[in-house]
């Protein structure tokens, strides 16, 4: 297994909880013998990834949308009928 680990959930480094979860993280490390960093990047699994997916799924859409529009708009400026 390589340095990085891909997972899909929420980056707790933000969260205002984070130095709790770092120091269980780093007792873990300790009581297993792993290494572990200063900064460890914790993730929590996402509690509704179908909305979470939903949504992004959305946003590339109506982006897709406005990008299909403003061609048409700007195809337009230049080819007259």
């Amino acid at each position: 297994m390589g340095k990085f680990c891909f997972f899909w959930g929420e980056n707790l480094k933000h969260h205002s909880l984070y130095p709790y979860y770092k120091l269980s993280v780093q007792d873990a490390g300790r009581i297993y013998k792993l290494t572990v960093s200063e900064y460890p990047t914790i993730f929590r699994p996402i509690a509704d990834p179908e909305k979470k997916l939903v949504r992004a799924g959305m946003y590339g859409l109506s982006g897709l949308f406005f990008l299909i529009i403003f061609f048409l708009i700007i195809l337009g400026s230049f080819v007259s009928f």
